[in-house]
């Protein structure tokens, strides 16, 4: 019953996310390394192409339902303005909740839905480059993007498990600047390794 009242408020809170799209982005704190997954993802495109399509089925269900249904016009209309703003309110997601370093942590987020804290001490290394996201991965290795190509990769220690119960080995993740989150996940881990 928890995961249908959250999967429900997750569909609302898109909807609100949606409705604010042209509002500027989250300024976070100068103290943060902060790094975005927005600007050159694939994903984005894939976004956009569901908002065109969105708004095609908006027309073609409107000119259907006036036609056999005019009786439900006003719910079809509403059902396909939620949608729209849905995709709205992922791509706001992703804009506005990007890759947070900290002195002692690092924030893996992608949208609203894979949100991982971890601190230097569960972080095996980070390395970045392309993953081969054809071949099929086991089950614990966590994959942050729908079509866009991970380019970073970070080994989890075997006994860190997550909010929900799962055991990740690897979490793969597209960044707009990889070779910088590397190096900044990289110093991170020595300048913990130096503090022992």
């Amino acid at each position: 019953m928890r995961s249908f009242l959250h999967s429900i408020f997750t569909q609302f809170y898109l909807v609100f996310l949606g409705l604010l799209i042209w509002r500027k982005p989250t300024k976070y704190a100068a103290d943060l390394q902060v790094f975005s997954y927005y600007s050159d993802n694939q994903d984005k495109t894939l976004m956009k192409a569901m908002v065109i399509a969105a708004l095609m089925e908006m027309g073609a269900a409107h000119i259907l339902f006036l036609k056999l249904a005019p009786q439900a016009v006003q719910i079809a209309d509403a059902l396909s303005l939620a949608t729209l703003l849905m995709i709205f309110g992922l791509l706001v997601s992703w804009r506005d909740n990007p890759i947070i370093i900290e002195h002692n942590s690092v924030k893996l987020r992608w949208g609203l839905f894979r949100k991982y804290t971890l601190s230097p001490d569960q972080i095996l290394s980070v390395k970045a480059g392309a993953v081969d996201v054809s071949r099929p991965h086991p089950k614990n290795h966590m994959i942050n993007a729908i079509l866009a190509e991970p380019n970073v990769t970070l080994s989890i220690k075997p006994d860190c498990v997550f909010h929900n119960r799962i055991q990740i080995d690897h979490i793969s993740l597209v960044a707009d600047a990889p070779k910088e989150l590397e190096a900044t996940i990289n110093g991170l881990l020595e300048a913990n390794e130096a503090a022992g």
